[in-house]
This record gives C-alpha cells, sequence and structure tokens, in this order.
C-alpha cells in the first residue's frame, strides 16, 4: 500500500516540522503526522482558518517552549477582531490569537517569515496588507514574542522590493532573504540591530517563482559550509541545485559554487576535503509527478517534506544531509489510513487589550495516547513471537541430541552381545555390578549446549 495521503486538502498550505512530527496548515483544516512506519494523519483543531499565512516556528512569551506561528493571511470566515498573528503550542495542543498593537499583519499576502531566537523576534518581509495588491514591496516588520508583542518597522536599507522571498534562518542572531523577484541575484541578512546587510554574494541567476520551488538552508560540515539547496518541482526535469554560499571559518567564497550535481575532476580536486566528501545527487526516486504550490518543511536531522502541489495532496521527501531523495513509503510506512477527527472545540473571541486567547484541542492528546498503545500492543506482540519461536527451536535441539544419545547407547549395546568375555563373567548385555558403576563422561559423550541466538 502507498503511504498515507491527508485526509483534507492541502492547497495553500505552510507546514514546519517539530520532533518527529510534521505539522501542515491550511485554509481548510490544520493536520499532523509523525514521520515514523506506520503512521496516520491526524486531523487538529484548526485554529482561525486564514489563507495566505506564513508558517514559523518560534518559542512562546520568556519560556523555551516552541510553537507553530502563522503570520498574516486573510481569514475565510467573519471572524471579527483577528490581528493577524495565532501559535499553536506544540506542549498543550492549544491556540492561541495573539493580539498585536497594530493591524500591519492583518491581511498580509505574499510575504516571507523567520524567527531570530537570540532575540525572541518574529520578522516579516515583503508583500503588502492592502487588499487587491500583489505587487511587491519592502516593508520589513519584527513582532517581539514576550508581551505586549510590540511591532517594530525598518528601512529596506536598499533591499529589493519582493513578493513571496525566501526568509530564512541564519545562525542564532539573523535571518537571510533572497529570491522575491525574477530579476534578484543578491543576498541580504537581517538582524534586529541593525537591518538589511547585503551580503556581497551573487547567486548565478534570480531563484525560481516560489509556485514552482522552494528553498532551505543546510550546514554542511563542522567547518561551517552553508549550503542553500533550491527543490525545484514544478516544471521538468525535477531536481536540486545546490549552492556554496558559506565557506570555512564562515566567510563568502569569492563566486557561488555548485556542488552535489556531476562534477569535473579538476574542480573536486581544488576542493576542500569537506566539501568533496559531500554526496552526488542522487535522482533515482526523484517524484514522477510535477507540482505547483506546493509547502516545505525542514526537520533537524536534514530531511525536507514537501507537501502537497498535486492532486492527492502527497507528501514527499528529500534528505539534505544524503542529497538524494527518500520514498514517503521509507519514513511514513504503509499502514491503512485512519482519520482520527478534530475536537468540536472553537476558537476563542479576540480581545481588545495585547494579550493572547487561547482554545484547547483535548483530541489531539487523546489521539496520541491511542496511538501510544497502539504501538506497545504491537510491540509486545512481535516480542512474545520471537521469544516462542526461540524457545521452540532450542526444544528442537534438546529432542535432536536426546534422540542421538540414545542411538549411539543402544549400538553399544548390540556391539557387547557380540564380545567375548573372561571366566566368569557375563556374556550378555546386563550389566554387572562387579564392573563398577563409570560416569556417564567415561562411556558416553557430552551433550552440547543448546545454539543459543547471537544478539
Amino acid at each position: 500500500m502507498p503511504a498515507p495521503t491527508p485526509p483534507k486538502s492541502v492547497k495553500g498550505s505552510c507546514s514546519v516540522i517539530n520532533g518527529d512530527t510534521l505539522y501542515v496548515f491550511s485554509p481548510d483544516a490544520f493536520q499532523s503526522i509523525q514521520l515514523q512506519d506506520n503512521s496516520t494523519w491526524q486531523e487538529l483543531d484548526s485554529g482561525v482558518s486564514v489563507t495566505g499565512g506564513a508558517c514559523v516556528t518560534a518559542t512562546i512569551d520568556n519560556s523555551d517552549n516552541q510553537a507553530l506561528y502563522v503570520i498574516g493571511g486573510t481569514t475565510n470566515s467573519s471572524t471579527s477582531g483577528y490581528s493577524g498573528l495565532q501559535r499553536f503550542s506544540f506542549d498543550d495542543n492549544s491556540w492561541e490569537t495573539v493580539q498585536l498593537p497594530s493591524d500591519v499583519m492583518r491581511n498580509r499576502l505574499r510575504h516571507g517569515a523567520n524567527f531570530i531566537p537570540r532575540d525572541k523576534k518574529l520578522v516579516v518581509y515583503g508583500g503588502s496588507a492592502i487588499q487587491g495588491y500583489t505587487g511587491a514591496s519592502s516593508e520589513t516588520f519584527t513582532i517581539d514574542l514576550q508581551p505586549p508583542y510590540p511591532v517594530a518597522g525598518y528601512s529596506s536599507n536598499s533591499a529589493p522590493p519582493a513578493s513571496r522571498p525566501f526568509i530564512m534562518p541564519w545562525g542564532d542572531d539573523s535571518v537571510v532573504y533572497t529570491g522575491g523577484s525574477s530579476t534578484n541575484r543578491k543576498i541580504y541578512t537581517f538582524t534586529a540591530g541593525g537591518g538589511w546587510v547585503e551580503f556581497k554574494l551573487d547567486l548565478p541567476q534570480p531563484l525560481p517563482d516560489p509556485s514552482v520551488a522552494q528553498v532551505s538552508m543546510f550546514n554542511l560540515a563542522a567547518d561551517a559550509f552553508e549550503d542553500m539547496q533550491v527543490i525545484q518541482m514544478g516544471q521538468e526535469p525535477i531536481g536540486v541545485t545546490s549552492y556554496v554560499i558559506l565557506g570555512p571559518g564562515a566567510q563568502p567564497p569569492a563566486t557561488v559554487e555548485t556542488i552535489g550535481a556531476a562534477t569535473p575532476p579538476s574542480v573536486l580536486a581544488a576542493r576542500q576535503e569537506s566539501l568533496s566528501n559531500y554526496p552526488a545527487y542522487n535522482g533515482s526516486s526523484v517524484p514522477s509527478t510535477t507540482r505547483t504550490d506546493f509547502s516545505s518543511a525542514q526537520g533537524n536531522n536534514g530531511i525536507l517534506a514537501l507537501v502537497g502541489g498535486d492532486d492527492d495532496g502527497s507528501v514527499t521527501f528529500f534528505s539534505q544531509a544524503d542529497n538524494t531523495w527518500v520514498a514517503a513509503e521509507q519514513v511514513l510506512g504503509d499502514a491503512p489510513q485512519q482519520v482520527i477527527q478534530p475536537s468540536t472545540t472553537a476558537p476563542s473571541s479576540s480581545s481588545t487589550t495585547p494579550t493572547a486567547t487561547r482554545t484547547s484541542s483535548p483530541s489531539a492528546t487523546s489521539a496520541a495516547a491511542n496511538k501510544n498503545d497502539g504501538n506497545g500492543s504491537r510491540t509486545w506482540t512481535i516480542l512474545g513471537g520471537v521469544l516462542g519461536g526461540l524457545c521452540g527451536l532450542v526444544a528442537i535441539l534438546i529432542i535432536i541430541l536426546l534422540c542421538i544419545r540414545n542411538k549411539r547407547r543402544e549400538k553399544k549395546r548390540a556391539e557387547s552381545k557380540h564380545k567375548s568375555y573372561p571366566a566368569g563373567k557375563k556374556g550378555s548385555s546386563d550389566f554387572d555390578f562387579e564392573d563398577g558403576m563409570h560416569p556417564l563422561r567415561e562411556n558416553g559423550q557430552p551433550m552440547a549446549d543448546p545454539l543459543m541466538p547471537h544478539k
């Protein structure tokens, strides 16, 4: 059976990976699946339904607890007073609508966003909150994730206007931006203290539109090689292009180098050893159909989940560490689809002060408990079967050894009938106690130890 597909549409979705769980937020539903064998999709309480929001994993208030933030987007219902920011806590499976002191996130579309861990701030760039406007902008905002959630605006500092830019993590204190138009080849970094700064390294060509490609950063080696991977699935041929934009000593190279593809030996010889060891691109498991408007989520182990973009709303995977496509069946297994329905609890209404309002989703907790019970039962069943098989094998070996010993004894008795004995001794097979009782180890064969399996 094929890997399970989401029960609800993932069109127009954004997604994140937290731990070993993939979360997919779309206008129609909020769904999750664990990235392990025989997993099934769960439908969770969906918070406020919006279209065009950006998904980011970040911390909650002053704690280290993490949440999925949905930034911007237009509401799909008559939700009044929605600020344009909500978050889903991974710890207690509940939604909060975060009330902001300004409306700059309300109805914002075609923007990019990410998180600066050191400052506990969201960074939002590009797009617009003006309804009907589909052009680019250089609007830059930070949102402090500690109450009262202040919003600050920044100058673009010559960063080009963008529509649907790629905003990615860049260390603990900044984010990196590229793309956003059909002409931009430049890269910019942003810090809360310094705003946008040009990276002084141009890409060989502008990045594809997000409708046909997604971009993700990946650290190649311990000596700080940074790789920008472009996953292009919207047109033939489907493939991955990797650019090295940070070299030894965390310094940008003189020119951007493309890696992972078929590379001439002369170039390989000139590379750093850690770069040369990076695997060549393996397209043997590349998806057979193109996808458009798919979303991507990056796990801590270098796995990328690519969600939707086709009629089935399926999920495919790419391993950044191995530079290869991974079949969904290898990650999710082939369990039959069992949809766990969401709670009927509705999101709470927004307040008029800068605070956060929470709604709970108890179904997620109970569903996870049921899943764990099922996994435990299956584990004990497998263990019982293995132990039973080993016990049966030992019993068979013991029986075989006993049969061999008995046959040897019968052979010795038969031979004794034909032997000649000294005078006064019996010529029968009857045991004569005058001869003395000899230990088994002198007259017979020692019983072999049963064969035990090696761990």
